[in-house]
């Protein structure tokens, strides 16, 4: 399915311009995401939990960009961050916020500790853009015009809503009489069974309260292992970091395939670290080194490159 180049749609407003053709949960992948997180433990985390959204998070430190030049006009780059609130018991994902949006202190509501008893906040962990989403979380979206990208907007309100209790008792009848589209709670799809199911579920400690499996909405976050590749290409510097890394990532990512194509022309005896694809010709007295080149370039004589990107079509004239 395509979606008009014109419109400067976020994830949330593609997802709802789709969804009459979603007839089932959601596996959400951004294209820009470089990674190389086995996606089995996300599924059942989120099978296993019976969860409304799991949200994938990547060490920030596999994207460290602080000695990254990128080209064009020098600008000092502040790295976006979050703070990611998760319970270490159960990897609940209970409080999800960017840090622009605090000055010198951050509050965390009183009822998120008192319910849920631990929280670690944590400041280093990077949103994969990688989600699997309940069908009726879809379904709410495309009755809202609330929201326009998933990260910023719909996930911070799902994970808010969940400490909240419907206005109205959950009626498994699905009545539609009284049906507000509104209602974040009039979407969420339970039989009477899971619901019983889910309020004894072994998994509660205390006597008193019900389990937090019982609660209507449940966001989890899996965290990838400490190892994991992820980087997101989706800004100028995040194309130079993953170009970077690409060395260090190929045997992951790729295997036992070359990074210098068999269709293409190498004369140059100084070509050292370089990722050069098919039908690209780099001609003698060059001296080539940590570049990444497209497809159909052309290097001519008396030419020195380091640390570059060459992107497709590039011809490189004589000195």
């Amino acid at each position: 399915v395509t979606i008009s180049s014109d419109s400067d749609y976020g994830t949330a407003d593609a997802l709802r311009s789709i969804g009459e053709r979603i007839k089932s949960d959601v596996f959400l992948i951004s294209c820009d995401v470089v990674t190389n997180v086995d996606f089995y433990p996300v599924i059942n985390m989120f099978r296993k939990n019976d969860a409304s959204v799991v949200s994938l998070f990547i060490n920030g430190s596999s994207a460290d960009a602080s000695s990254i030049v990128i080209p064009g006009p020098k600008t000092k780059h502040k790295q976006e961050r979050d703070l990611v609130g998760i319970n270490p018991v159960n990897d609940r994902l209970l409080f999800l916020a960017s840090t622009s949006d605090f000055e010198d202190t951050m509050t965390l509501p009183a009822h998120l500790l008192r319910s849920h008893g631990k929280v670690v906040i944590h400041s280093s962990l990077v949103d994969a853009h990688v989600y699997l989403i309940k069908k009726w979380v879809v379904d709410y979206l495309a009755k809202s015009d609330c929201f326009s990208t998933i990260k910023g907007e719909l996930l911070p309100f799902i994970i808010k809503k969940q400490m909240s209790r419907p206005s109205n008792p959950v009626n498994f009848g699905y009545s539609e009489v009284s049906f507000d589209s509104n209602d974040i709670f009039e979407h969420v799809k339970q039989n009477e069974l899971d619901q019983k199911v889910l309020e004894t579920n072994l998994n509660n400690f205390s006597r008193l309260k019900k389990s937090h499996d019982a609660e209507l909405i449940r966001c989890y976050a899996y965290i990838a292992p400490a190892d994991s590749i992820g980087i997101r290409v989706n800004t100028p510097l995040g194309f130079c970091v993953a170009n970077r890394k690409i060395f260090g990532m190929w045997e992951s990512l790729c295997g036992s395939a070359s990074m210098v194509s068999p269709n293409a022309v190498i004369k140059s005896t100084q070509i050292a670290g370089c990722a050069v694809a098919e039908n690209t010709t780099i001609s003698e007295k060059t001296s080539i080194k940590s570049t990444v080149f497209g497809t159909n370039c052309v290097v001519h004589e008396k030419t020195r490159i380091s640390d570059s990107y060459i992107m497709n079509n590039v011809t490189i004239e004589e000195r």
